[in-house]
């Protein structure tokens, strides 16, 4: 398969970074760019041209104690299909499965896909992982639906939701995962570095997106409540610039365990039916966090997500939040691709103005929000709307 075994090595530093951008970057894929590109790496960093190669020896090397569903939601991302799947299938800490869900995308994904998919299984036969490709009937015209149909079909006991144009080092399950050590982990995720579309690094990480007022806290690694996490930061701005750096608890699989669980305790078929509309509803979700948002299931969740243009990730972090704790690894092992056809660079401040609002007006009235986070939030709008002279906004 093209790009197979051409995949990143693991380099830490900001020249290892570039040298191994420049070994990726000749991907089949990308090799009609990758000259120019690997110049431009060559200027910033002073690095020469060395092109890396990955043995896909290194693959599930470390044992995975955890079911890890990947989930690839795409629309019209042909062009980054075959590093995204490489990446994942790359990871030394193997996943369970890999679901793409293709969104009627108009290219060629759909007949890169099933390629892949089909010189894979030549390959592997019943020893590789399994790959499933779910196409849409109509387009849903938004990320919140992929990402609830990626816990609708996720059968492991976590999700990472990996968007179709990022990328990652190998290590990153072999980091990520650790989080979840603690059971009580809702979601773990890692820092990112950015890459524009042909693949050129941007960003080493994005730090200084989401500390916005330079307290120094995502320069360790850490775990923490999730409730206090909103309370102290996530309440004034997205702290997670990119949901291919997380992985969740599948709560579709708990909401409905719990549901079975209660219905058995029961003793009967009755009470279990009464057990599952009392979960879908939010009163009987055995994810129910006691002074925390009002305990909606994921799916209920995801679909009131889909209310934002923008902000509908963040919102659905804080909700995530109130069901456990959450951990983060500061190391730079997902790749965030930007691109300039997409929501985060297109769309109105006036708009970005008004949800970040809602969202932040959200966290205050379910967290107990600190004195120190509202004088935040109100900081920001400030300096929100002095920026993008917005100074009528409220």
């Amino acid at each position: 398969m093209p790009g197979y075994n051409k995949i990143r090595s693991s380099l830490r530093t900001a020249r290892g970074i570039a040298r191994e951008q420049a070994g990726w970057l000749k991907n089949d894929g990308l090799a009609a760019t990758a000259g120019r590109d690997i110049g431009i790496l060559k200027k910033k960093f002073g690095v020469g041209a060395k092109k890396v190669t990955f043995d896909r020896g290194c693959a599930g090397s470390v044992a995975a104690d955890k079911r890890v569903s990947a989930v690839i939601p795409n629309y019209n991302y042909e062009r980054y299909l075959t590093e995204r799947i490489d990446s994942v299938l790359a990871q030394t800490y193997p996943v369970a499965e890999l679901i793409i869900l293709d969104d009627c995308s108009t290219d060629g994904s759909v007949r890169l896909i099933k390629k892949y998919m089909a010189t894979y299984r030549a390959q592997h036969g019943e020893g590789g992982v399994p790959m499933r490709l779910i196409r849409s009937r109509k387009n849903s015209g938004s990320a919140f639906a992929a990402w609830a149909r990626a816990f609708k079909y996720a059968s492991g006991d976590y999700v990472w939701i990996c968007e179709a144009d990022d990328s990652c080092h190998e290590r990153f399950l072999e980091t990520v995962m650790r989080g979840f050590d603690d059971p009580a982990t809702a979601l773990s995720y890692c820092e990112s570095l950015t890459m524009d579309e042909k693949g050129r690094l941007q960003k080493e990480n994005l730090r200084d997106w989401i500390d916005i007022f330079g307290t120094g806290r995502w320069d360790r690694d850490y775990i923490c409540d999730g409730r206090q996490e909103v309370a102290e930061s996530m309440c004034v701005n997205c702290t997670i610039a990119n949901v291919s750096s997380a992985v969740m608890r599948n709560f579709r699989l708990e909401e409905e365990r719990g549901a079975e669980a209660a219905g058995a305790s029961a003793g009967g078929a009755d009470d279990a039916s009464a057990a599952a509309g009392a979960s879908a509803g939010g009163a009987g979700d055995a994810s129910a966090v006691p002074g925390g948002p009002a305990g909606d299931t994921i799916a209920e969740i995801l679909k009131k997500a889909r209310a934002y243009r923008l902000a509908g990730d963040w919102y659905t972090y804080v909700n995530v939040m109130a069901k456990g704790k959450i951990a983060y690894f500061h190391e730079s092992l997902n790749y965030h691709r930007m691109t300039r056809s997409g929501i985060t660079l297109t769309t109105a401040r006036a708009q970005e103005y008004e949800e970040i609002v809602r969202v932040q007006e959200f966290a205050l009235a379910h967290f107990d929000v600190t004195d120190e986070a509202k004088e935040r939030i109100l900081e920001r709008r400030k300096q929100f709307r002095r920026v993008n002279g917005l100074d009528g906004e409220n």
